[in-house]
């Protein structure tokens, strides 16, 4: 048997897929899959139920925030989402809500019902964005040597 995700996997491969990744269809790795349908659910509010035109809504804005490289549209996802069991409706489409699929338990530690998605994304975009500042300001200094060296100087 496989173990389960942690916390801190589920955020690190999270931010490794949203924001480090270009996403251009489901990941085949179930691990990835399991924590990109999970991150979804985990931005519903989990006692609500919704119509459809409001799921849609919510995947638009989880594509939009949280893994703007996801390159699958948003009825897609809703249906994944469903035939994975992390999203339920009526048979008529007329409520939908967030599920626990049966597998979940073994899938995920407990803890990652209680990662903040928006958080770990920033936190994410702020480390990649802080890499970028530091290559930067070592390529500046690495080619000011350079430029120093080549004058004679």
């Amino acid at each position: 048997m496989t173990e389960p995700i942690t916390r801190d996997e589920f955020s690190s491969r999270l931010v490794e897929l949203c924001v480090n990744g270009r996403i251009t269809g489901f990941p085949r790795r179930t691990r990835d899959l399991h924590i990109l349908m999970k991150s979804v659910v985990l931005t519903f509010d989990a006692a609500a139920e919704y119509s459809e035109r409001e799921v849609n809504e919510e995947l638009r804005m989880w594509m939009a925030d949280i893994c703007p490289s996801f390159e699958i549209d948003h009825v897609t996802l809703r249906r994944r989402l469903i035939d994975e069991g992390y999203v339920e409706r009526e048979r008529d489409g007329s409520k939908y809500w967030a599920s626990v699929p049966p597998m979940e338990s073994s899938l995920f530690e407990p803890d990652v019902e209680s990662v903040d998605v928006y958080e770990a994304i920033g936190t994410g975009k702020k480390q990649v964005e802080q890499r970028k500042e530091h290559y930067l300001r070592v390529r500046s200094l690495v080619d000011g040597r350079e430029t120093d060296g080549q004058d004679g100087t």
